[in-house]
């Protein structure tokens, strides 16, 4: 796409299903100490998948430097990252692999159908009304969002072109659109 002035843009919108079965596997350990980051409380998962621990492992600061270690490679973007990231994390995964893949694939649905739905406030048409109003341009941008089930509606930048977003946003269109201009505005 081309803003007024001739500017390239895109978005694209995905799942990741690493970054996902790490949030799953992070409701799954509860862990409340240490205490989240302030962005690590944002990623509450909404219905998250019942999943099975032999032996729960004590949410210890090596284990959550394990998950933090995960979660960023899940969400580099060079590729997919890992389905199971090893250790003792990758033992909670492979023992869960079929509720994962059911459920981040049950995710993936969902977004593909919000994808298709008509009419709803598109992105081009709120840069349009954003740039007459402030007489600003957003200039060139590409944005890669990615689709997760968090409870909060949450756009939240990995990156300057890498958000991750909850599906809950997704479902609202004009919200997230807000939010997306926000973030190219700042």
């Amino acid at each position: 796409m081309h803003l007024k002035n001739g500017i390239p843009w895109s978005v694209s919108l995905g799942t990741s299903a690493p970054a996902a079965a790490a949030l799953a596997i992070r409701a799954a350990l509860r862990p409340a100490d240490p205490p989240p980051t302030p962005t690590e409380a944002l990623l509450t998962i909404d219905s998250p998948p019942q999943l099975v621990l032999d032996r729960p492992p004590a949410a210890t600061e090596a284990l959550i430097a394990e998950w933090r270690s995960w979660w960023a490679v899940a969400t580099r973007g060079e590729a997919e990252g890992p389905m199971s990231p090893g250790g003792v994390l990758g033992e909670i995964v492979d023992a869960n692999e079929e509720t994962l893949r059911s459920w981040t694939a049950g995710h993936k649905r969902t977004l593909a159908d919000l994808a298709r739905e008509r009419g709803r406030p598109q992105l081009a048409g709120a840069v349009r009304a954003h740039e007459e109003r402030t007489g600003t341009s957003l200039g060139e941008f590409h944005l890669k969002l990615i689709a997760v089930p968090l409870a909060a509606p949450v756009l939240l930048p990995l990156t300057e072109q890498r958000l991750l977003v909850s599906l809950n946003l997704v479902r609202d269109r004009a919200a997230l659109n807000e939010r997306i201009i926000a973030h190219l505005a700042d």
